[in-house]
């Protein structure tokens, strides 16, 4: 028998037991509806604002904006 094949039921068992339910990573998509919310960060006047500024800023939406119940509908894009 081929030494190649000897060592493929080993293999094939080792890459079968990567695969369990309860895996390595653990499902925690639960844990942010358990999260409690914490006070915002406070950072000193003496900062740099340069450093500190938004990476992604959130645009202010109007109040128009704001979903009537189930029939919503995005706004159009301003030109």
């Amino acid at each position: 028998m081929n030494s190649a094949l000897k060592w493929m039921p080993l293999v094939a068992a080792l890459a079968v037991a990567g695969c369990a339910r309860e895996g390595y990573y653990d499902n925690r998509s639960v844990d942010y509806t358990k999260a409690e919310e914490s006070a915002p960060l406070e950072l000193p006047d003496t900062r740099n604002t340069q450093r500190y500024r938004d990476v992604m800023p959130v645009p202010d939406v109007p109040g128009a904006f704001a979903s009537q119940g189930d029939d919503f509908h995005a706004p159009r894009r301003a030109p």
